[in-house]
């Protein structure tokens, strides 16, 4: 994946674009939304037509909890995608703290899933 950095050159004032050429997190962001969030979204759709699954308690659970995670997984993904690409330097605590935000999205994301399940179960009980 190629990083693009616009920048305005103070001599001519002219908007120029450097390539830099190594991988950054930014490329995961569109798989992230493209799987978790349109793909997992029409097989749960699906689902909720055949089962009726939006009749269950942990439906509304689910959705909170797996939305919450979503934005909040891609929104540091972004975040740090645009630090990598500007090449900051940041502190360590700065970069870990983006990571433990990020986990804590994947946690949400891997809690709604989990909710997700037990809504089809019940819904398949019933």
């Amino acid at each position: 994946m190629i990083g693009y950095i616009f920048k305005l050159s103070a001599e001519s004032r002219v908007l120029r674009c450097s390539v830099i050429q190594w991988p950054s997190s930014s490329r995961k962001v569109h798989v992230h939304l493209l799987v978790l969030g349109t793909i997992m979204f029409l097989i749960t759709a699906l689902y909720a037509e055949k089962l009726g699954i939006e009749s269950q308690k942990t439906w509304k659970p689910f959705m909170i909890c797996y939305n919450t995670g979503l934005i909040t997984a891609v929104i540091m993904l972004v975040v740090r995608g645009i630090l990598q690409v500007l090449n900051s330097n940041i502190s360590k605590a700065l970069f870990a703290s983006i990571s433990g935000i990020a986990g804590i999205g994947h946690i949400l994301l891997g809690t709604g899933l989990f909710l997700l399940l037990v809504t089809i179960r019940k819904s398949i009980q019933e």
